[in-house]
C-alpha cells in the first residue's frame, strides 16, 4: 500500500525529452562559455537560444526521427545498425539542404537558420550560414557521430536515445568551442548582416583622451569556416 504522503505526477516521454534536450544543451552552452577564454561572463541570450533550440526543436524532432528509425530497421543485427547509421549520417554530396530525411544535415541546418532567427539576422541569413558552412560542419561531425550513433542505435532503448545524444553533445560542443577560440571564431558562430538596422551594425571602443570615441568596423559579416563550431 502506498504511503498517504505520496503523489504520482505523470509526465508524458515527449515533455520529459524537451525538459531533459533543454538542460543539457543549456549545460553545453554553459561550459562552451566558460572555456572561451574571450568570453566576458556568461551571455544569457545565448544561453536562452541553446536551450530554446534543444527543448522546442531538436527534441521533438529528434524524438520522431529516433521512433522512425525503429519502426523502419526493427532488427537488432549488424546490417540493420550499419542502415541506421547510414541514415542518420549520410548526404549526398551535392546536397547544401538535404533532399532526402537525413538526420544530421537536416538538424545541423535547422540549427543554423533557427539560431539566426532567434538573434534577429533572419532566415535568409541562415541560409546563407548553411551554404557556407554545412560541408565542414559535416566532417566535423563524422568525426564524432558515426561510432557514437552506432552504439546508440544498436544498444540503447529508443526512448533514451535522445538523452544519450544530449550527453554527448556537451563534451563535443565544448571542444568545437575551444576548437573555434583558437581559430579566431566569434563567440556563437552565427554573424550579423551589416546594416543600420543590424543589432549589432557597430562596436564602440572606450574613449579615448580627448573625449573623441572611436568607432570599430564589425567584423566580416561573410561566414568563416571556424565561426560554426560553438554554436552546436
Amino acid at each position: 500500500m502506498e504511503a498517504s504522503g505520496d503523489i504520482a505526477i505523470p509526465v508524458s516521454p515527449l515533455v520529459a525529452d524537451v525538459i531533459a534536450s533543454g538542460l543539457l544543451w543549456a549545460i553545453g552552452d554553459v561550459v562552451a562559455q566558460k572555456l572561451d577564454v574571450q568570453s566576458d561572463g556568461i551571455d544569457s541570450r545565448r544561453l536562452a537560444r541553446q536551450a530554446v533550440f534543444g527543448a522546442f526543436i531538436l527534441a521533438p524532432l529528434a524524438r520522431s526521427w529516433y521512433l522512425l528509425l525503429s519502426v523502419m530497421l526493427p532488427e537488432a543485427s549488424l546490417p540493420s545498425t550499419i542502415a541506421k547509421v547510414a541514415l542518420d549520417q549520410t548526404v549526398s554530396d551535392d546536397a547544401v539542404l538535404a533532399p532526402v530525411p537525413i538526420w544530421a544535415v537536416t538538424i545541423l541546418s535547422l540549427m543554423y537558420v533557427s539560431l539566426s532567427v532567434m538573434q534577429g539576422a533572419g532566415v535568409q541569413h541562415g541560409l546563407s550560414v548553411v551554404r557556407a558552412r554545412i560541408r565542414d560542419t559535416m566532417k566535423a561531425n563524422w568525426c564524432v557521430w558515426p561510432l557514437v550513433q552506432a552504439v546508440n542505435l544498436t544498444f540503447v532503448p529508443v526512448r533514451h536515445q535522445l538523452l544519450i545524444v544530449n550527453l554527448v553533445s556537451i563534451p563535443w560542443s565544448a571542444y568545437l568551442s575551444i576548437k573555434a577560440n583558437r581559430s579566431g571564431g566569434g563567440p556563437e558562430g552565427i554573424s550579423f548582416p551589416h546594416g543600420e538596422h543590424s543589432p549589432l551594425a557597430s562596436q564602440r571602443s572606450p574613449p579615448k583622451k580627448g573625449g573623441f570615441v572611436e568607432v570599430v568596423p564589425m567584423h566580416d559579416a561573410r561566414p568563416k569556416k571556424s565561426d560554426w563550431e560553438d554554436a552546436l
